[in-house]
């Protein structure tokens, strides 16, 4: 069963980094070359990391977003 993010249910879930720059890195491979490497050294590596980042601050963003409209929690 795929993991679950966003809003739910239970909450709010906010993907993380690291899910971010996996998933960013198996579009990379099935959309433009099976062949890239995404070592840290990498032009590819590095990209993803960045574009990972600053996905992952926009999901912190909308977490926080959504515990700022739940006066409960």
């Amino acid at each position: 069963m795929p993991e679950l993010f966003g809003l739910s249910e239970t909450g709010f879930r906010a993907k993380e980094f690291a899910s971010i720059k996996q998933e960013l890195e198996a579009a990379l491979v099935r959309e433009v070359d099976p062949g890239l490497q995404f070592g840290p050294g990498s032009v590819a590596g590095v990209l993803t990391g960045i574009v990972a980042h600053q996905a992952g601050q926009v999901w912190e963003s909308l977490q926080g977003l959504y515990h700022s409209l739940q006066p409960q929690t």
